[in-house]
């Protein structure tokens, strides 16, 4: 923010002809840098901000094999060079995530689709995500009678991306929707649980 503090410098939205009715823009949005990514139905506008140049849409961000509000992008997050969207209705609201990466021509590569290794039907892998460096975080907030569950996702060398851990709260109950919120930085991860009963009814906890 400038000295003077923060004030509305630009809406941001699809331009004409990439957007349509009920296209929801805006429903998750995340920013890192000089990137915005602005969420919609089945879809992500990822917007760039040139040094000294006006916010321009770079990129319309589409998950793998869309079909239609089944894959209505709830989450988004941003990292270097990396854009990860939630899909938790996607197949009965197993849910998925896709993952776009950066390359070296500076183009965005088409996603690679992230699922839990084990998904069930109404999980809703994907209600939040985090990204950071080579790791990535991916809540599935009504997994297991929704006392939930965390995917961590780890770059590998050949750039995809492979599940390496489960995290659940170590006092998990049912209904505390433990993953519902996610976020990561560096080597320091926090989750949400917002309504945890352990300090009183939905009171609600981070982990």
């Amino acid at each position: 923010a400038p000295d003077g503090g923060w004030s509305d410098t630009m809406e941001l939205g699809p331009d004409v002809g990439a957007g349509s009715a009920a296209d929801n823009c805006g429903f998750t949005v995340a920013a890192h840098g000089r990137l915005a990514l602005v969420g919609a139905s089945a879809r992500a506008f990822l917007f760039e901000r040139p040094i000294g140049e006006l916010w321009t849409l770079r990129r319309v961000m589409i998950p793998a094999s869309p079909s239609g509000d089944l894959r209505f992008v709830s989450s988004a997050a941003l990292g270097d060079g990396v854009a990860l969207l939630g899909t938790p209705a996607d197949n009965s609201s197993t849910g998925a995530a896709d993952i776009f990466s950066r390359n070296t021509d500076d183009e965005w590569a088409e996603p690679q689709t992230l699922r839990a290794s084990d998904r069930r039907g109404g999980d809703r892998f994907g209600s939040s995500v985090a990204v950071s460096g080579g790791w990535a975080m991916i809540g599935a907030a009504a997994r297991d009678s929704a006392s939930s569950g965390v995917y961590v996702f780890a770059k590998q060398g050949n750039g995809s991306w492979q599940q390496i851990q489960i995290l659940t709260a170590n006092d998990k109950t049912p209904w505390s929707f433990f993953g519902s919120s996610v976020a990561i930085d560096g080597n320091l991860a926090i989750v949400g649980a917002w309504s945890d009963d352990m300090a009183g009814d939905a009171a609600g906890a981070a982990y």
